[in-house]
């Protein structure tokens, strides 16, 4: 699991919605020192295949499969 280690690296809060497709926000998904994910966007995270750091939310829109395989970081 990476921690956050300083404030310089960036942190990206990824709602769940639809997932970005621009060169831009992809650029900072992949140098990202943290990624929280809000609920459901952990499910295509994983598609991308991306892991987050921390999930946060009421776990209303991530998969049983999800919550089994991150069961740490919800």
């Amino acid at each position: 699991m990476r921690e956050i280690t300083s404030l310089i690296d960036p942190v990206v809060v990824l709602a769940n919605g639809e997932f970005p497709k621009h060169d831009i926000p992809l650029h900072e998904l992949d140098v990202a020192g943290s990624i929280i994910c809000c609920d459901g966007a952990v499910n295509k995270l994983a598609e991308k295949g991306m892991e987050p750091t921390h999930i946060i939310g009421d776990m209303d829109s991530i998969s049983v499969k999800m919550k089994t395989k991150y069961h740490d970081k919800l």
